[in-house]
């Protein structure tokens, strides 16, 4: 199991992107990204088109899988932190819960 509190953004949104069936925009040179700042988004070209991917920290890129996957996001107690978990049709208990300020 990946341990992805070691790995940048940059590195996870590779992986999503992979999962998603994009693929690297100019094959021959691998995942390229685009950043400013603390912004890093991978560049692929996926189902609808080419463009810039940042399912990390751009909650519309993020959204399909947080739909298809039963994903819920809500704020929690301490300022700046957010709570994430997953439920299986017909479960009572989460899956998977975590606490980030970036779950």
């Amino acid at each position: 199991m990946k341990n992805y509190s070691e790995m940048t953004d940059f590195e996870i949104n590779c992986l999503v992107a992979e999962a998603t069936g994009h693929r690297p925009l100019i094959s021959q040179y691998g995942w390229k990204g685009s950043q400013e700042g603390d912004y890093t988004a991978v560049v692929a070209i996926g189902p609808n088109g080419a463009g810039t991917f940042d399912w990390c920290n751009d909650p519309e890129d993020a959204w399909d899988i947080i739909y298809r996957h039963r994903i819920g996001v809500i704020p929690a107690r301490q300022p700046g932190e957010w709570r994430a978990a997953h439920r299986k049709v017909d479960s009572s208990t989460p899956q998977n819960l975590i606490q980030n300020p970036n779950p």
